[in-house]
């Protein structure tokens, strides 16, 4: 791996990394309260916007008001992002957002770290596995 003037290692390994990895995502519900969360826009609009939101929570709508996780692997090593508050139609309508592009780079950088981590905390392993 050549490094240009200006690159970190880390930058490097993401770049190395970017479209080796396997992406996760999984969602929950969130455990943030809705109100005053939701929307900060007037008093009717975000009362309008909660009840909307605890709709879709009672019918099962987990996209609704959600925690949402991104995890890259690669080789039996994980780096991740997480984000709450988030409301969606469906993970599709999540994919499409700049979140979630945001949090798949957060989550490689999180990956670059742990191998960086993992690679200097082995430097002291003997090298021979008889």
């Amino acid at each position: 791996m050549e490094l240009n003037r200006g690159d970190s290692y880390e930058d490097k390994l993401v770049e190395f990394l970017r479209d080796k990895v396997e992406v996760c995502l999984s969602v929950e519900q969130d455990h943030l309260p809705v109100e005053g969360n939701a929307s900060a826009i007037d008093d009717e609009t975000d009362r309008k916007n909660e009840e909307e939101i605890y709709e879709r929570l009672n019918n099962g709508d987990v996209w609704a008001w959600a925690c949402v996780g991104v995890k890259v692997r690669w080789k039996g090593f994980a780096g991740e992002d997480y984000l709450g508050g988030c409301c969606y139609l469906d993970e599709a309508d999540f994919r499409k957002d700049a979140y979630f592009t945001d949090m798949v780079e957060s989550a490689l950088n999180d990956l670059a770290r742990t191998l960086i981590e993992s690679k200097d905390s082995l430097k002291g392993l003997p090298e021979d596995r008889d």
